[in-house]
């Protein structure tokens, strides 16, 4: 909605590949960040070949990267739990075109949960479990 005035709540930061990825890319694609694939289609009545060219990253590809989700008074835990079923479904799903051939497919690993309280001096950061999402709501 455009005019929404309310505060951005979710913020994803840009993933990078991780080294062992940019290794095996070196490896399989000759130092190439994304696999060529060529497809065709051929076209029924005149029998003539319709090649395309799809740029692809390659399966086990892994990425790290930050998904920030920020609280604010009076927000509820269902705001979480929403961002965390919107990531289930795209994990379902998938990313971009082609998801029919298998293209897109992804799977996000939380590796932990930090939380920066920035109401006080001096900011600190710390990691939380899980089961301590609850408490951070209503803080």
């Amino acid at each position: 909605n455009a005019k929404t005035e309310e505060p951005v709540r979710l913020r994803v930061e840009d993933f990078y590949p991780t080294e062992e990825t940019i290794k095996m890319w070196k490896r399989f694609l000759d130092g190439d960040f994304v696999e060529v694939k060529t497809e065709n289609t051929i076209d029924r009545i005149t029998a003539k070949a319709n090649p395309r060219h799809q740029e692809r990253v390659i399966p086990f590809s892994e990425f790290t990267g930050f998904i920030k989700i920020r609280v604010h008074e009076g927000d509820k835990k269902e705001l979480y739990d929403t961002i965390i079923r919107g990531i289930q479904l795209l994990e379902d799903d998938y990313l971009g075109g082609s998801g029919s051939r298998g293209y897109g497919k992804v799977k996000f690993i939380k590796e932990k949960i930090l939380w920066t309280d920035y109401r006080k001096q001096p900011f600190e950061e710390k990691e939380l479990d899980e089961n301590e999402i609850a408490n951070i709501y209503g803080a």
